[in-house]
């Protein structure tokens, strides 16, 4: 096992930095596979503006790239995966795959 990889596996166990709720609303669209020009105008934020915010995201949760980050997201509790496809007018849109737990639920979550 080299150093690197020795450091990668303490950092993967180390608590995360909590997140914005600008932050996880746009985890929450990442997860649901946007592009950060197509974040920019849901939210109607410029690109450069979600590109800052994804990149404190990858920052704070240590993810190499999209994917990563929505892995270390999951095992973070900072996204669950929607199970229930019976209820969309209490769970949201059928497209709706990740959804965030409450605040209550997840202690890295930053309070609004």
């Amino acid at each position: 096992m080299t150093p690197d990889s020795v450091h990668r596996i303490a950092v993967a166990h180390a608590p995360f930095d909590p997140l914005s709720p600008r932050e996880q609303e746009i985890l929450l669209h990442v997860a649901h596979g946007l592009s950060d020009c197509e974040i920019s105008r849901v939210l109607s934020i410029s690109p450069r503006t979600v590109s800052a915010h994804m990149c404190n995201i990858r920052e704070k949760l240590d993810a190499r790239n999209r994917t990563h980050l929505v892995a270390q997201a999951l095992r973070a509790g900072l996204l669950v995966v929607r199970t229930d496809r019976t209820c969309p007018e209490v769970c949201g849109s059928d497209d709706e795959t990740f959804l965030l737990p409450s605040s209550a639920e997840c202690p890295l979550a930053e309070a609004s």
